[in-house]
């Protein structure tokens, strides 16, 4: 019999680089990557958004706050619902169901009607800071004067 460890064949050196796959491959996104990135660079154009960018409603209604007075005066010849919807927080501070004594009954209303509006704005700012939409925030405030409303109904009639 002959040596078997002659017969076998030197071993070859392996170099240690990775085999890489082509580059025209790894160049292509997907519709999926493309997508992604997209949506990213747009949550990034949003995130990055100016002072003004984000808390426009807080600085327009802190400007027509001025007209609060005319609006409310406009409500009140419009009838109580209207008010009501309105004006809600104007209304609740002179509740004495609230806790608010008889003096501040009669000077926060007063202050309300100016307040209210910015309060508003200011939710509205919160809401599309946390990246919620425009419409999203204005049917939340809506609903908030809807419960508003339902309660001076209730400390009203029941």
């Amino acid at each position: 019999m002959k040596p078997i460890a002659g017969t076998l064949p030197e071993p070859k050196m392996q170099s240690t680089k990775k085999k890489r796959a082509p580059q025209a491959a790894a160049t292509l996104p997907t519709a999926h990557e493309r997508e992604t990135k997209t949506k990213q660079e747009k949550a990034k154009a949003k995130k990055s958004g100016s002072f003004i960018g984000t808390w426009w409603p807080l600085l327009v209604a802190v400007f027509i706050s001025g007209f609060a007075p005319e609006w409310h005066a406009i409500a009140v010849s419009a009838g109580i619902w209207a008010l009501r919807f309105t004006f809600p927080y104007a209304l609740l501070v002179t509740h004495r169901e609230i806790g608010i004594d008889a003096q501040m009954g009669a000077i926060l209303p007063g202050l309300a009607i100016y307040l209210q509006i910015p309060i508003d704005g200011a939710y509205l700012s919160i809401t599309l800071a946390r990246g919620k939409s425009l419409i999203s925030g204005i049917v939340q405030i809506l609903l908030i004067h809807g419960v508003c409303t339902l309660v001076l109904w209730l400390l009203t009639y029941l």
